[in-house]
């Protein structure tokens, strides 16, 4: 399938309306829309929505509120981050390390925070970033390698001490090759806040919430990828990690967790497994890429990145 451009006659989200829209069709892989046993997602709303519309996140309660900019009040609650555009996501003013830059907020996310390749040789950080532990990342545009680390992120008022970030180095093609801003800031971050855009005006709104509990990094040191629907494939396996120390290579398939099968369950619900506090035992079902045979593995984690 090839990917071009359609005109839509109504996209229609609750009772909000957008007629008359011009949208991409892209043929994604399987492991981009990987939701396990959930239905497939239809597609993704973005700049389009948020032209039209205020939009507000509450995490607690699951909810998404568009209220029509005409009609939207020009203060909410929180802090306010002033916002600009070069292209068509919001910047906003923070720093990393002590550093100051100018950060993308990106709440469809859901890996570390990055910091990007160019911004930080013009910075003199990358000698720092490159010594993190290696990992494998994937976004819409494939997979690719990355270093994580931990430094402490601003943004505005707003800090985020010793936090998971990632770095791909000088990058050539794709987002990461990004001369525009230091870094993008996603859900590992930003889901301890309710939120606010308002383009219209400039100005995101970030309210924290209360007793929001700690989300760790993957503790198994194990990347996978859903390409099939009954297994995993291993895409990565970390250096030193208990998916290693438990013998598991790239290729095998995983085909249940804590029994639960591969079916049943999206990478983002291996994820939160993987994820459960230091000493956890997990165990996986694995088919063995050399030879097809299978066992079973058990897995104690650790922290990867203290």
């Amino acid at each position: 399938m090839h990917q071009g451009t359609v005109r839509a006659k109504e996209i229609r989200i609750g009772d909000a309306v957008i007629r008359d829209q011009q949208v991409w069709v892209i043929p994604l892989p399987d492991s981009s829309n990987d939701r396990g046993p959930r239905a497939p997602r239809a597609g993704f709303l973005g700049l389009e929505l948020f032209e039209r519309f205020a939009v507000q996140l509450d995490r607690n309660a699951k909810t998404v509120t568009l209220t029509p900019l005409e009609k939207f009040e020009r203060k909410a609650q929180g802090v306010r981050l002033p916002i600009y555009f070069t292209e068509d996501a919001p910047l906003t003013r923070g720093s990393f390390n002590g550093v100051s830059g100018d950060f993308e907020l990106d709440s469809g996310d859901a890996g570390p925070a990055i910091i990007e390749g160019y911004w930080a040789h013009e910075h003199d950080l990358e000698s720092l970033l490159a010594r993190g532990l290696p990992w494998a990342g994937s976004g819409v545009g494939g997979d690719y390698g990355e270093k994580l680390s931990r430094g402490d992120i601003t943004l505005g008022p707003i800090k985020f001490p010793h936090e998971v970030v990632s770095y791909a180095g000088l990058v050539q093609r794709g987002s990461e090759s990004t001369k525009l801003q230091a870094g993008v800031v996603g859900e590992s971050l930003l889901y301890q806040f309710d939120m606010v855009y308002d383009y219209a005006r400039g100005q995101v709104w970030i309210d924290p919430k209360t007793n929001v509990p700690h989300r760790a990094f993957n503790r198994a040191g194990l990347r996978l990828k859903k390409e099939k629907p009954n297994a995993f494939t291993v895409a990565f396996v970390a250096p030193k990690s208990p998916a290693e120390t438990a013998g598991i290579k790239n290729g095998d398939q995983i085909l249940s967790i804590n029994e639960k099968p591969a079916s049943q369950l999206s990478y983002s619900d291996a994820v939160v497994i993987f994820s459960q506090s230091k000493g956890t035992k997990i165990t996986l079902l694995v088919s063995l890429k050399a030879g097809g045979s299978m066992r079973r593995v058990g897995l104690q984690l650790k922290e990867m990145l203290p």
